[in-house]
């Protein structure tokens, strides 16, 4: 499936329902899109929590889940440490070091 492009106006409202997205999150909505990226990954559409993911809460309380690698593993923010990192199907967070982000996970 190709990747859908969010319009200006649904990413006004995103950003409006959600505020603690970071602006990196909603121009690639805008500019690439959700769905299915070259390699293999998925991006959302807006964010989940880990228990609509994983069906009960893990990881750090407020943790924003923004996609997935279809095999259990997710790419999230937590708008509190301000860092996106891993979110695994057992619950352990790992965050990235500061500076790597959605075009990391994009691209790895």
């Amino acid at each position: 499936m190709a990747a859908t492009r969010l319009s200006e106006g649904e990413a006004a409202e995103l950003s409006s329902r959600c505020p603690q997205l970071p602006a990196e999150y909603i121009s690639h909505l805008l500019g690439h899109g959700w769905g299915d990226t070259p390699n293999g990954k998925v991006i959302y559409n807006g964010p989940l929590t880990s228990e609509d993911v994983y069906g009960i809460p893990v990881g750090p309380p407020d943790l924003l889940v923004l996609g997935d690698d279809l095999a259990g593993y997710c790419f999230a923010y937590d708008p509190s440490a301000g860092v996106y990192g891993e979110l695994d199907p057992n619950g352990r967070w790992e965050a990235w070091q500061h500076g790597m982000g959605l075009g990391a996970y994009v691209a790895a």
